[in-house]
């Protein structure tokens, strides 16, 4: 029986069982640990210990995925598509350095299809549950929720998916149809797409370039963490930019700012990004 999966498994294209490798990793990462912020919320709020809990389980999600994990049979294949992998001193430099200006584009970018059209309003409520427990366990609950994220969506996406396409096709495809699926989970309204899929596309070549998901990891985990600790402080904004809508509302001043931002990070980014590719080719 385990020889007859093996072999279907084995004929299942390069793109579906990357597409299905990534909704596993990313189901199993990210549910457990949402689950226990959800309830903390309700039960203890004035005590953080969703925190301990889900530390201890990014250390193992992370030590499985690594390729360590006995007494797992998987071990060598895991290991096989790492993207842990240590980094040339130069190519880890522009890395990190293409990193802040690719954080600021993704950011202003998100903002500015928020503007597209109106947004629903369900993460709006969970932060503000947030806010309405002790500071402390809600910076904490903010804090796990982006590091698991950043863990799990660039370990699923650019570390699994991606390197397991990359096999059977070319780099471009492998990155485009990561994004256009890690695009269609997230559940955003049609507008918001091409500016997602764009920030998806930039995830998958800081990986590539880097030959790394570190990177990846730490920025995404930084974007969340500020990205949700400003929306729980600053609620009602959050809200009227949500409901703010271009195409019925008009172009406002904020508009302009944050698209000029936008614009100006997404350019120095493309500059950044060659000088990496041209470190990581030496």
């Amino acid at each position: 029986m385990k020889n007859i999966f093996i072999k279907t498994w084995n004929k299942v294209p390069a793109i579906i069982k990357g597409i299905l490798i990534g909704l596993t990793v990313q189901v199993i990462g990210v549910m457990p640990l949402f689950f226990l912020i959800q309830k903390n919320i309700e039960f203890l709020p004035t005590i953080p210990w969703a925190l301990a809990i889900g530390l201890i389980y990014t250390w193992l999600f992370w030590s499985f995925v690594s390729g360590k994990g006995k007494p797992f049979p998987t071990s060598a294949s895991r290991q096989r598509f790492s993207r842990s992998n240590n980094i040339k001193p130069n190519v880890k430099k522009w890395a990190y350095i293409s990193g802040i200006p690719f954080s600021i584009t993704l950011i202003a970018f998100g903002l500015v299809g928020y503007f597209l059209t109106e947004v629903p309003l369900h993460q709006v409520q969970l932060l503000s549950a947030l806010k309405s427990i002790p500071m402390l366990t809600g910076i904490s609950l903010i804090f796990i929720a982006a590091l698991i994220t950043g863990f799990v969506e660039e370990t699923a996406w650019r570390w699994y998916a991606q390197k397991i396409i990359e096999e059977r096709h070319s780099v471009f495809i492998s990155i485009s149809v990561v994004a256009i699926v890690f695009t269609i989970i997230h559940f955003l309204p049609l507008p918001v797409w091409p500016l997602f899929i764009l920030g998806s596309l930039g995830w998958g070549y800081l990986a590539y370039f880097s030959n790394s998901i570190i990177p990846g990891i730490i920025f995404h985990t930084i974007i969340d963490f500020v990205g949700f600790l400003w929306g729980m402080q600053n609620i009602e904004k959050l809200e009227a930019i949500l409901k703010h809508n271009i195409f019925i509302d008009g172009v406002n001043q904020q508009f302009i700012i944050i698209a000029s931002v936008a614009l100006t990070f997404a350019i120095i980014t493309v500059f950044s990004f060659k000088r990496l590719k041209l470190e990581m080719a030496q």
